[in-house]
């Protein structure tokens, strides 16, 4: 018996045996079992799986729980850890920004050094009368004075052997004018503050052959003597706090003086008339002695 069937593919309607439409659906069936049969393999397969982890997890519930507990904790403290470092770090940072703050509103002085009157005949005879401009660059003060500008020889020793240093400072009077009082009243306007002093080979010669005199006395000590002038301001800040510090400063230099900077020099005394070196020598001689024995 023979039967039209519809060829999908090939769009032909085809004539065939009933014999092969039996045998065709017989081989779908046995594709159809096959497929099922590899269906529930793997279905079982990860079933079994899926019983074999279930099962562990149930052996080992309190363990995962323990865990769990311990990974939490650990992870707190962590994060505490991390925040109390942050913590550290932000405020070391605000610390330093007010810091900086508190810098550019603090005054920043520089100093200029003009001569006013010279007489030059030589390097070996000359006279400088100097006026000095110390400036606020920095921040806003009120009620400020200058006082105190002072000039030393300051006589420096050092031990050979043992490099033991000692600094000696004498004070030489008349290096600037009205050096014993308030020098100079700030000039709100421009900033600054302004006195005189004096320099010229007179000077010069003082120290050079102050030297030379204290090389002979101090026979045991490598002898070092140079001129140091410092100067006090005294100011009002902008916390409307006084504050007065000591400043060193030399030619067109200004840097502001440690606390031990002039406390570590020891005062030997001063004079007046600088012509006398070898009296002068021998005198500062005389009181160091003096105080290396007491």
């Amino acid at each position: 018996m023979k039967k039209l069937i519809y060829n999908e593919n090939t769009k032909v309607i085809d004539i065939v045996e009933c014999e092969e439409i039996i045998e065709s659906k017989n081989e779908k069936a046995e594709v159809e079992v096959k497929n099922q049969g590899k269906i529930k393999r793997v279905r079982d397969f990860f079933e079994s799986k899926t019983e074999k982890r279930r099962n562990f997890l149930n052996r080992n519930k309190i363990f995962f729980e323990v865990f769990s507990y311990l990974f939490v904790g650990v992870m707190g403290i962590i994060i505490s850890y991390v925040g109390w470092q942050t913590n550290i770090r932000t405020a070391e940072i605000y610390q330093r920004q007010l810091e900086i703050l508190d810098n550019d509103r603090e005054p920043y002085f520089t100093i200029q050094c003009e001569p006013v009157i010279e007489r030059f005949e030589s390097k070996d005879n000359y006279y400088i009368k100097n006026m000095y401009t110390i400036k606020n660059e920095g921040g806003l003060i009120k009620r400020a004075f200058l006082y105190g500008v002072r000039g030393y020889a300051t006589i420096f020793l050092i031990e050979p052997e043992t490099k033991t240093e000692k600094i000696y400072k004498l004070y030489i009077s008349g290096m600037f004018e009205e050096s014993d009082g308030i020098t100079s009243s700030y000039d709100e306007r421009n900033k600054s503050f302004i006195f005189f002093g004096y320099e010229g080979s007179k000077y010069d010669k003082f120290i050079s052959e102050l030297d030379l005199k204290l090389e002979e006395l101090f026979k045991e000590y490598s002898v070092s003597v140079y001129f140091e002038n410092y100067v006090d301001i005294v100011y009002v800040n902008y916390k409307n706090e006084e504050c007065s510090h000591t400043y060193n400063f030399l030619g067109d230099g200004i840097v502001l003086s440690t606390d031990s900077t002039e406390k570590e020099r020891v005062f030997v005394g001063g004079v007046e008339n600088i012509d006398d070196v070898e009296s002068i020598a021998k005198d500062v001689y005389k009181i160091i002695k003096e105080k290396e024995e007491n």
